[in-house]
């Protein structure tokens, strides 16, 4: 302990030899009791009042904590109300999408003559009907190209 109270060693001396023979050696003691007991009594005031100022600012700080915690929920309660909503948005899309998809495919798709009701053509030819299907009589003929390179 080099100072107390910005006081050093040396000069405290001085003070206590100065106040002995001012008061006198049985008033000091009587003094420096009633010093004792203040200086024990400012501590205790001291020590109760940053234990409650630091109680106040805990309690401060938990409900700033509290509000943003509450914040953040709040926050992750809207993210998650956003997100099924535009999963919904995405799958109604995707539904459509695939019933475009389907149906363009059904319109494109060539249309096929029906299967006779035996399902059997293999070893069959004939009894395949050819009246709607385009068969070899339903070419195109070859055209004549005056410039063609392979006649």
């Amino acid at each position: 302990m080099d100072s107390f109270f910005g006081i050093g060693l040396s000069e405290f001396a001085i003070i206590l030899i100065l106040a002995i023979v001012v008061m006198g050696p049985q008033r000091m003691r009587s003094v420096a009791r009633t010093l004792g007991r203040w200086t024990a009594q400012l501590q205790q005031i001291t020590r109760g009042f940053t234990q409650q100022l630091n109680a106040e600012l805990d309690a401060a700080e938990l409900d700033d904590l509290r509000g943003a915690m509450q914040e953040v929920q709040e926050l992750r309660r809207q993210v998650a109300d956003m997100r099924s909503e535009l999963l919904g948005v995405t799958r109604s899309a995707m539904q459509e999408g695939n019933q475009a998809v389907s149906s363009t495919r059904n319109a494109l798709a060539p249309q096929r003559a029906p299967l006779p009701e035996n399902g059997n053509t293999i070893g069959q030819p004939e009894q395949l009907s050819h009246g709607d299907a385009a068969g070899p009589s339903t070419l195109p003929k070859a055209m004549d190209v005056p410039d063609d390179p392979e006649s």
